[in-house]
C-alpha cells in the first residue's frame, strides 16, 4: 500500500515538475530578455503610448465593470425572480466563450446604424480608444458579476437582518454592512479585473485593429513588434505587462484598502397563529404563543427541535408555510425589515466585524439619523450601563465572550425595541459570566419594557428568567405554562423530548430557580 501511494506521489511530483518548467520557462524568459531590452524599449514613443492607453483604458473599464457588476450580483443573490437562473447560465455561457467571438459580435453591433449614429454624436466605438475601453469591459463584466457574487454569498446574511432590525434600510445595509463585510475580497477582485483587462486582446483586436499610436495597447504593442520581427521589443512590453500585473496582485496584501478595520394583554407584541413551519424533513405543526408587552416567554428544547427557525420565523425572516405571524396586529412580512422595532440575538451575536463596540451600539441610532452628539450620549449612557465604557474603541474580534455579549445586548436595545427576540443567549459563556448576565436580563425587562422571547435548552434560564416556559417537542409547541409550574404542568400530550430534556438534567442544580438569580 505504502510503495503504491509512493509510486502515485512521484508520478504527481512528475506532472508537478512539467507543469512548472513549461509555466516557468515562459515566465524566466520575459524576466530574463524583456528586463534587457526594457530601457531601450522606453525610449520608443509607441511602446511609451502603450503603456498610457493600457493603463488608461483598463482603469476605465474596471470602473464601469464594477459599477454594473456589484448590482448586479447584490440583485442575483438577495432576490428571487423570474429567469434567475437563465441569467446566471448567460454569464456562464459568455464566460466559456473566445474572446474573439464576443469582439466579432460587438463589431457587427456597432457597425450597425445605431453604431454610426453614436460615431456620428461624437462617440465612435469601431477602431478607437472607446471601443478598447468596451471590449475590455465586455470580457470582464460577468467574470466580476461572479467573483461579486461569491463575495456577497459568503457574507454573514444575519448582519444584514440585525441591521434591518436596528432601523437600516436596504440601500444602507448595502453601504453600511455588506460592502464593508466584502470589501476585501471586492478590492482583490477589482484587481483582478483590472489585471485581465489590461491583459485583453482577443475582442480589442477584432473591434478597433491594430494601429499604431491610435489603438495601441501593450497587447498590440507586442502583436505589431512580432509583425516586424523585433522580438525584444516584444518582450519588453511583455515584462511591463508581468510587472505590473504582479503588482497589482501583491498589493491587496501590502496596502489595506479600506479601514479596518404576565400581566394583563391589551394588544399582544407578538402573535403567533396556527403558525406551520416546513423545512425539508423537518415541521413545526400548528404553534400558537401570544407575548405581552414587559413578558418574558422561554422556549425550550433539545438541538434541532426548531428553536432558532421559530425566533427567525417570528422575526420574519423566515415565511411560515401556513399561519400568521403578527406584530403588534400586524402581518410582520408587510412591515419593511428596518421598521419592525425588533432587537435580535443570535446565540454568536452577530456583532459587525469592521466596527468598534461603540459604533456597534451606536449602529441602530445613526440609521435613524440622530445627531452624532446624541448618538455618543446615547452610546456611552448605555455602555455604563452594561459595563462596557473601557471597551468602546475596541473591535468585535478583541472581546471577551460576555463583552461581545453585552454589546450585541446593548446594540439591540439601543433603539427601545418592542420585541427581544433571544436566541440561547447564554450557551457559550462561562458560570460566572452567565450568573452576571442572568440578572442583567431582569433589569432589562423592569427598564426597556419590551416582551422578550428567547429560546434556550438549559432549565435554569427557562425557570429562572421566563414568566412562562413553553416546551417544543415533537414537531409541536407542547402548551405554555407560568415558569414556577414548569414541572408540575398538565402537558396536553407526553412530551418525550421533555421527558428526556429532565432526565438529561436530573440530579443537577441547573434547574434550581434560585440559582440564576
Amino acid at each position: 500500500m505504502n510503495s503504491g501511494r509512493s509510486a502515485f506521489r512521484v508520478l504527481c511530483g512528475l506532472a508537478a515538475l512539467a507543469a512548472l518548467a513549461l509555466i516557468g520557462s515562459n515566465v524566466a524568459m520575459i524576466l530574463l530578455r524583456g528586463a534587457k531590452s526594457l530601457p531601450e524599449a522606453l525610449t520608443q514613443p509607441e511602446t511609451l503610448f502603450a503603456l498610457g492607453t493600457s493603463l488608461k483604458t483598463a482603469s476605465i473599464s474596471t470602473v464601469l465593470c464594477f459599477v454594473l457588476a456589484v448590482p448586479t450580483a447584490y440583485l442575483l443573490t438577495r432576490t428571487e425572480f423570474p429567469g434567475r437562473a437563465a441569467v446566471e447560465m448567460l454569464l456562464e455561457l459568455t464566460m466559456s466563450l473566445p474572446y474573439i467571438v464576443l469582439g466579432v459580435s460587438l463589431l457587427i453591433l456597432f457597425s450597425s446604424p445605431a453604431g454610426k449614429a453614436l460615431k456620428a454624436a461624437g462617440l465612435p466605438v469601431v477602431f478607437s480608444q472607446n471601443g478598447i475601453v468596451l471590449a475590455q469591459l465586455t470580457v470582464n463584466l460577468p467574470f466580476a458579476v461572479q467573483l461579486a457574487s461569491t463575495a456577497f454569498r459568503r457574507a454573514d446574511r444575519k448582519l444584514e437582518y440585525v441591521a434591518g432590525l436596528l432601523g437600516a434600510g436596504e440601500a444602507r445595509r448595502f453601504f453600511t454592512i455588506l460592502l464593508p463585510l466584502c470589501r476585501h475580497s471586492l478590492a482583490g477582485a477589482l484587481v483582478l479585473v483590472w489585471s485581465r483587462a489590461l491583459g485583453e486582446f482577443g475582442a480589442t483586436l477584432m473591434l478597433v485593429g491594430v494601429t499604431r499610436m491610435k489603438t495601441e495597447t501593450l497587447p498590440a504593442n507586442i502583436y505589431l513588434n512580432v509583425s516586424a520581427n523585433d522580438l525584444d521589443g516584444a518582450l519588453a512590453s511583455a515584462f511591463l505587462l508581468l510587472v505590473i500585473s504582479a503588482a497589482s496582485l501583491a498589493w491587496p496584501s501590502v496596502l489595506p484598502v479600506w479601514t479596518k478595520g404576565g400581566g394583563v394583554m391589551c394588544e399582544p407584541v407578538l402573535q403567533l397563529k396556527d403558525v406551520t413551519l416546513r423545512r425539508g424533513n423537518f415541521s413545526l405543526e400548528g404553534v400558537k404563543l401570544a407575548l405581552a408587552e414587559g413578558e418574558i416567554l422561554a422556549l425550550l428544547g433539545r438541538t434541532g427541535a426548531g428553536k432558532t427557525l421559530l425566533l427567525e420565523t417570528a422575526a420574519g425572516f423566515c415565511p411560515p408555510s401556513g399561519g400568521q405571524v403578527l406584530l403588534q396586529g400586524r402581518e410582520v412580512r408587510s412591515i419593511p425589515l428596518h421598521r419592525r422595532n425588533i432587537g435580535y440575538l443570535y446565540q454568536e451575536y452577530s456583532l459587525f466585524p469592521h466596527l468598534t463596540a461603540a459604533q456597534n451600539i451606536g449602529y441602530g441610532l445613526r440609521m435613524r439619523r440622530m445627531r452624532r452628539e446624541e448618538i455618543r450620549c446615547q452610546v456611552e449612557q448605555l455602555a455604563g450601563r452594561f459595563g462596557l465604557e473601557r471597551v468602546l474603541n475596541q473591535y468585535p474580534g478583541t472581546l471577551s465572550g460576555g463583552e461581545q455579549q453585552r454589546v450585541a445586548l446593548a446594540r439591540a436595545l439601543a433603539l427601545r425595541p418592542a420585541l427581544l427576540l433571544l436566541d440561547e443567549p447564554f450557551a457559550a459563556l462561562d458560570p460566572v459570566t452567565k450568573r452576571q448576565l442572568y440578572g442583567l436580563l431582569r433589569q432589562v425587562r423592569q427598564e426597556f419594557g419590551c416582551a422578550v422571547l428567547f429560546v434556550t435548552h438549559d432549565f435554569a434560564e427557562a425557570q429562572g428568567l421566563a414568566d412562562r416556559v413553553g416546551v417544543l417537542a415533537g414537531g409541536e409547541l407542547c402548551g405554555i405554562t407560568p415558569a414556577e409550574e414548569l414541572y408540575s404542568a398538565a402537558w396536553p400530550a407526553p412530551p418525550r423530548e421533555f421527558l428526556g430534556l429532565v432526565e438529561q438534567q436530573e440530579g443537577e442544580t441547573a434547574y434550581d430557580a434560585n440559582r440564576v438569580i
